[in-house]
C-alpha cells in the first residue's frame, strides 16, 4: 500500500471517525483493486468535525485527490445512510469535468390536487477548483444507500467520462 493512502487513512480517521474511511482491507479485496486504484467508503454525509462538515470534507478530498497515482476510484455507498445534500455535492464537483444537471426537484403544489406542482429547480454540479478526479469512477450502492446518498448517486449520473 503506497504511503499516500496511508495518508489518507489517517487524515480522514482524525476528520471524520468512521464516518468517511479509505479501507484498504476492503480495496484488497477486491478484484482488481491495486495502488492506483482509490476506494472511499462514503457511510454519512455528515458528522465530519464538530464546527465545519464542509470544511473536513474539503481537506479530506484535497488529500485523496492530490494522489498522482489515482487512475481510478471505487466509491462504496452501500452503507450510506445519508445526511446533508451540499456534502454529496461538493465530492461530485470534485468528479466533474465540465457543469451539468444534477436532478432537478419539485414539490407538490396543492395538497388537494395532486397534478399540480412547483416549477422544476434544476441543480448543477460545477466543476471545483480544487484537486479533483476526473477518470473512472464505480459507485457501489445497495438497499441501504438512502437520503443524501441518493442525491449523490443522482449527481454522478450525469457525469463524464463514465
Amino acid at each position: 500500500m503506497n504511503s499516500s493512502i496511508i495518508r489518507m487513512i489517517r487524515l480522514l480517521g482524525v476528520l471524520a471517525g468512521a464516518f468517511i474511511s479509505i479501507a484498504s482491507a476492503a480495496a484488497q479485496s477486491l478484484d482488481g483493486i491495486d495502488d492506483r486504484t482509490g476506494y472511499l467508503r462514503l457511510l454519512s454525509f455528515g458528522g465530519y468535525s464538530r464546527h465545519n462538515d464542509l470544511k473536513a470534507l474539503e481537506s479530506a478530498l484535497d488529500v485523496i485527490f492530490s494522489d498522482p497515482k489515482l487512475q481510478a476510484l471505487v466509491i462504496d455507498m452501500r452503507l450510506s445512510f445519508g445526511g446533508s445534500d451540499q456534502l454529496g455535492l461538493a465530492i461530485a464537483s470534485r468528479l466533474a469535468t465540465g457543469e451539468y444537471l444534477a436532478y432537478t426537484k419539485q414539490a407538490r403544489a396543492d395538497p388537494v390536487h395532486r397534478d399540480k406542482w412547483t416549477p422544476g429547480d434544476p441543480v448543477w454540479v460545477q466543476p471545483s477548483s480544487r484537486p479533483g478526479f476526473r477518470g473512472l469512477v464505480v459507485e457501489l450502492t445497495g438497499p441501504i444507500t438512502l437520503s443524501a446518498a441518493e442525491i449523490f448517486t443522482q449527481a454522478l449520473m450525469g457525469r463524464t467520462p463514465l
